[in-house]
Formats: structure tokens, C-alpha cells, sequence
């Protein structure tokens, strides 16, 4: 068995169709797709971290920090430019609300660090 929402992130992603997903993870494929269609994928904690289910679902490959406080996602993006045409997009998607920002390695560790 995997989680809901794992499977929603299979529909999300074209990974697999409704009913292998339900199969998947043990429910109808009615709410598995009500899930997917309420927007399952932004209902979630955006602390991800504490949540190992969903660290799948909510994943951004590029070395981060996340500010609450502020909404802010700072980034780390070591091929540069065309990759960080991507950036506001992940954003949007992975974070609803929260502004991207750019910035070097060692300024992220800055941040990691406090």
C-alpha cells in the first residue's frame, strides 16, 4: 500500500491512470480522483520535511530553504541559466503563495545556518 498521496502524485505527474493509483494505494478510484481534482497536491504542509509520506509529492531537487515568516524559497541552482527559467513555475506549484528567490551557495548555507 502507498499513500493517497503518493498516488495523487502519480495522476499529477501521468505516472499512472485512476484506477491502478486507487488499487495503489486502497481507495475508490472516485476519491482518488476527487483528491486529484480538489488540488490534493496544495492542500499539503508546506514543512515537508517532518512529513516523510509526502516528501515524494512535495519535492524540490535544487538545494533550498524555505522562510515561513516571510514566504520566501531561496535556491541554489548550480547550472544556472536556462534551468532557472524553471524556478518561478516550481515555485508556484510546489509552494502556492510563497516568492522564489535565487541566490549562491554560500548565501544558502548563511541561511541555513541561522
Amino acid at each position: 500500500m502507498i499513500p493517497v498521496s503518493q498516488a495523487v502524485s502519480m495522476l499529477y505527474h501521468g505516472r499512472s491512470n485512476v484506477i491502478k493509483a486507487a488499487d495503489a494505494c486502497g481507495e475508490s478510484p472516485e476519491t482518488l480522483k476527487n483528491c486529484y481534482l480538489r488540488g490534493y497536491k496544495r492542500t499539503l504542509p508546506l514543512n515537508h520535511s517532518n512529513s516523510p509520506c509526502f516528501s515524494n509529492v512535495l519535492e524540490l531537487k535544487w538545494d533550498h530553504f524555505v522562510n515561513e515568516e516571510t514566504q520566501e524559497v531561496w535556491v541554489h541552482i548550480p547550472g544556472g541559466y536556462p534551468t532557472t527559467i524553471a524556478l518561478p513555475h516550481v515555485i508556484r506549484r510546489e509552494f502556492p503563495g510563497y516568492t522564489g528567490h535565487i541566490c549562491t551557495k554560500e548565501f544558502l548555507q548563511s541561511l541555513k545556518d541561522q
